[in-house]
């Protein structure tokens, strides 16, 4: 039997039971992890559907699988993985939640969308950038004309 496909083989594997949060031996990243940085829509959709675990960690980096679509400025997949309710507060191995990476990634809608989940107000956006700004300013300041 040949499969043109890979979905129609992921979809063959989970209907015969096959476990979507199983990482291949040697692997470091679970194989919803695997279709976000391909950007499979439709394998993730049919991983998480079937029972893959939102929040996996990549073994090598401590990505989620939404810290995985913002560093791809994959739009249509973080808005896939938001419908399954990541918790967005976990943080890689560098110390960023899914707001830092966006944030740094200059990711504007998907900063906006994960500040309305946290809750984030203006006032509490205005403080938490502060920061960036000064620095932002004192740079440019100081470096010569």
């Amino acid at each position: 039997m040949q499969l043109r496909r890979p979905n129609t083989l992921v979809r063959l594997l989970l209907s015969f039971g096959a476990d979507p949060n199983c990482f291949h031996l040697g692997e470091t990243k679970a194989p919803l992890n695997l279709s976000v940085d391909r950007r499979d829509l439709t394998i993730t959709r049919m991983l998480l559907e079937n029972g893959a675990s939102i929040d996996v960690v990549d073994l090598d980096n401590g990505d989620t699988p939404i810290h995985r679509a913002i560093k791809n400025s994959d739009g249509r997949m973080f808005r896939l993985l938001l419908e399954f309710n990541p918790n967005i507060e976990i943080q890689d191995r560098s110390g960023k939640d899914a707001l830092a990476v966006a944030r740094y990634r200059g990711e504007g809608e998907m900063v906006v969308e994960l500040q309305t989940r946290l809750g984030l107000g203006v006032v509490e956006l205005s403080l938490s950038e502060v920061d960036e700004v000064v620095e932002e300013i004192y740079d440019s300041l100081s470096s010569p004309s």
